[in-house]
């Protein structure tokens, strides 16, 4: 009669779960493994949403609004913007778009050369080359604060104020100029901020009836570079 100790017996159960592990591990695929027939999506590099292909498309020459037709007056910056959906109309009109059946129209020079004069205090009518339009179109776009804006309306208005406006011949970039009015006629305007390039914010003040034209009642509004 053979007698076995209970630590002999222990020793030996332990002896047995070991092997079982190991058998397991040897037949068992690895449960962490990816397979590597499902394809893996590559994350696009790190842009924000303003700086997409169809912002400042190279491709496609400058569209100025100010050569549309329906427009307020000749000089106006382009034809009225709906109240509803300025926000997208203005990033339209600086960044360009892709219509329906996959046509491409570009951005307003102009009209980025106006804004960025009365925000950063720039010359409205220097030259642009496409890659320098294309580069300040992203680096202005992206200073504006989509998130945050009004719509208001405002009553006629007998006072002075500060405005611009085009003048050109079709197929040629338009010549911005400035000047004062007397009075305001009833007038909707989109009110956005933007980062002015020394770090304040600077709120532009945008007529919709006339296509995002610039307005101010206060002259130390005003950059003097323009005035």
């Amino acid at each position: 009669m053979i007698v076995v100790s209970d630590r002999t017996r222990r020793l030996g159960w332990l002896c047995l779960l070991v092997l079982t592990a190991i058998f397991g591990l040897l037949v068992l695929p690895p449960l962490a493994t990816p397979d590597p027939t499902v394809p893996v999506a590559k994350q696009p590099p790190g842009t924000s949403h303003l700086v997409a292909p169809q912002c400042g498309n190279l491709d496609v020459p400058s569209h100025y609004y100010t050569y549309e037709k329906g427009k307020e007056s000749d000089n106006a910056f382009g034809p009225k913007v709906r109240a509803t959906n300025a926000t997208d109309e203005l990033r339209r009109r600086l960044c360009g778009y892709t219509t329906p059946d996959g046509l491409v129209a570009s951005g307003d020079w102009a009209l980025l050369l106006a804004l960025q004069g009365m925000v950063d205090g720039t010359n409205p009518n220097r030259p642009l080359t496409l890659q320098q339009w294309q580069e300040q179109v992203w680096e202005f776009t992206e200073r504006i604060d989509w998130d945050r804006y009004y719509i208001v309306h405002e009553d006629a208005r007998r006072e002075s104020l500060f405005t611009l406006y085009m003048t050109g011949t079709p197929g040629t970039q338009p010549a911005i100029h400035s000047y004062w009015k007397g009075s305001q006629r009833a007038s909707t305007y989109l009110l956005i901020s933007v980062k002015q390039r020394s770090g304040d914010y600077s709120k532009l003040k945008l007529r919709l009836d006339c296509g995002f034209q610039p307005v101010y009642y206060h002259p130390d509004r005003v950059p003097k570079a323009i005035r």
